[in-house]
């Protein structure tokens, strides 16, 4: 879970302890970022990245590539 907008912390709905729990509760990666200062930007990319690696090492995501499934006739 990505919190975008972090630059705009007066304005902000929802605060760090709220989401972080949230996403901990949720077994999410939680990140903030701001596209306008570049806070964290590259990170949130990085981290989200390895995320979605791990899971798919660790069996718990699959990728499927649509030449593969139209062999299989099925949907994906």
């Amino acid at each position: 879970m990505i919190g975008n907008k972090s630059d705009l912390e007066a304005q902000r709905d929802v605060t760090y302890e709220e989401a972080k729990q949230f996403a901990e509760e949720n077994e999410l990666l939680f990140i903030e970022a701001s596209a306008k200062t570049g806070d964290n930007v590259e990170d949130a990319f990085l981290e989200t990245a390895k995320k979605i690696y791990q899971n798919i090492q660790d069996g718990r995501l699959y990728i499927y590539f649509l030449p593969f499934c139209l062999s299989l006739n099925v949907i994906c």
